[in-house]
């Protein structure tokens, strides 16, 4: 996990502040300036941040990580794949917006949600490298 730092409180802060503009159509004025810095002083911080959100442990027993992401934010499509013993396997793209919630040894299976809030759930085909066929199942999967 990363250290939260004073640049991640003044993101927030600048975030905020382009919010509060969006939402009322406006510049902000000094004293909504001053108000937004200030809750920004005055809130508590996570002393660090996540590593990830969403922890998958797929069919061969793999560990499927997605990195943590601000809520707001653009959302990632990297998922970071380790062996049971931690080491790092490698990085897998999954289409933008899918939220991953089973992976078999062939597939992957998600939700997409639409912009009218819509869910659809999608397969995705799942090439994998070298031992398939040779890695055992974890105990309890198969």
């Amino acid at each position: 996990m990363d250290r939260a730092t004073e640049d991640h409180r003044q993101e927030w802060v600048s975030e905020s502040i382009a919010s509060f503009a969006r939402l009322f159509g406006d510049e902000v004025g000094p004293q909504q300036r001053q108000m937004i810095e200030g809750m920004g002083e005055a809130m508590g911080m996570a002393e660090r941040i996540p590593f990830a959100h969403d922890l998958i442990v797929d069919d061969l027993g793999y560990v499927w990580a997605h990195p943590h992401e601000l809520p707001d934010g653009p959302g990632s499509s990297e998922w970071r794949v380790f062996a049971e013993t931690g080491q790092a396997i490698g990085t897998v793209h999954l289409p933008v917006g899918l939220r991953a919630l089973a992976i078999s040894t062939d597939a992957v299976v998600g939700v997409r949600t639409d912009d009218l809030g819509r869910q659809f759930v999608q397969v995705h085909a799942l090439a994998r490298r070298g031992d398939v066929e040779s890695r055992p199942l974890p105990p309890g999967c198969g």
